[in-house]
């Protein structure tokens, strides 16, 4: 009973105006996943502007769907109110996918870089950036790495610096450093507040 449905369903004659405005609809899911996927290659997605071309196959699925629309209804006032419905359907559709991506990019994806190139040319700024001191000019870059577990975010850098002492002389005269000593082995859980007596 239910297959029978489903094949009547699907069989169904239906006007070719309505079938472009299904695949509008649809098809705005599919290509709009098909775009995303394209983007992600790895190979490709170092090409520069790459991601541009692939992204522009959406307003062209658009307007090649719309003028479809528009010749189905044929031609008038009538053809104009129908397209411009299913434009507004469209961009619903792609609207929420944007919605749902972008919420997903926000708070679910993790990332990891270490030592990339970019990060390496990024790192004297970045360091001079948040903290608010001159980068040396003896400086040997050791380590940088930036990452995100969801909505939080970290970089490190790791540098090596010959003259040490005019280094901190310039950084106390903006900040307060704390000596502290890590009792090794006997740590405990101090970092809890629950220090071994």
């Amino acid at each position: 009973m239910l297959m029978q449905a489903t094949k009547a369903f699907v069989f169904k004659e239906r006007r070719l105006a309505s079938l472009i405005w299904l695949w509008g609809l649809l098809g705005t899911l599919v290509v709009s996943f098909i775009v995303y996927y394209l983007t992600r290659i790895p190979f490709l997605s170092d090409i520069p502007g790459y991601g541009y071309v692939v992204v522009c196959f959406i307003p062209i699925y658009y307007f090649f769907t719309l003028y479809q629309s528009y010749r189905a209804y044929g031609s008038g006032l009538g053809a104009f109110i129908s397209t411009f419905f299913q434009f507004i359907g469209q961009m619903a559709v792609l609207i929420l996918i944007m919605g749902f991506w972008g919420v997903y990019s926000i708070f679910m994806t993790t990332d990891y870089q270490a030592n990339t190139f970019d990060l390496k040319q990024e790192a004297p700024s970045k360091f001079t950036e948040s903290s608010k001191l001159e980068y040396p000019n003896d400086a040997e870059l050791i380590h940088t790495s930036y990452s995100k577990w969801g909505p939080n975010v970290g970089m490190d850098i790791i540098i090596r610096v010959e003259d040490i002492d005019s280094f901190i002389q310039k950084a106390v005269t903006q900040y307060k450093f704390y000596e502290m000593v890590l009792d090794f082995p006997d740590i405990g859980d101090s970092s809890l507040g629950e220090g071994f007596d």
